[in-house]
């Protein structure tokens, strides 16, 4: 099956294919209280950067849902927003992509913690 893109939203397609080319620290980030949509497209990015060489985390602004663990299969890759591990990771990432969701005020205390890396 082969997914067409309207033209109307290739130039977005393209530009965020383009950031994740040039990544090699990713951190992903979702909206406080993740559901499923959020969680689970953290999980798939995750897993599609882990195969492509690119190290990428989790960093939410709440837990990352019990519900949804079975999606990530490296545990160590999502990351408690209040540890010194998120924030070093933040610091280091070259790309912050925030899933799910369009408002900053959405992804809480990562938002602060993100804000130097590109978007």
């Amino acid at each position: 099956m082969t997914y067409q893109i309207p033209d109307s939203r290739r130039a977005a397609v393209d530009a965020a294919l383009e950031a994740l080319a040039g990544a090699k620290r990713v951190i992903l980030a979702t909206h406080m209280n993740a559901d499923g949509d959020g969680a689970g497209s953290e999980a798939a990015l995750l897993s599609l950067l882990g195969e492509t060489g690119v190290e990428a985390w989790i960093v939410n602004p709440t837990p990352f849902p019990d519900l949804y663990r079975f999606l990530v299969p490296d545990a160590s890759r999502v990351l408690d927003a209040q540890g010194e591990e998120a924030a070093r990771r933040c610091a280091e990432a070259d790309l912050c992509v925030v899933l799910d969701t369009g408002e900053k005020s959405r992804i809480g205390r990562v938002n602060p913690m993100i804000s130097a890396s590109p978007a």
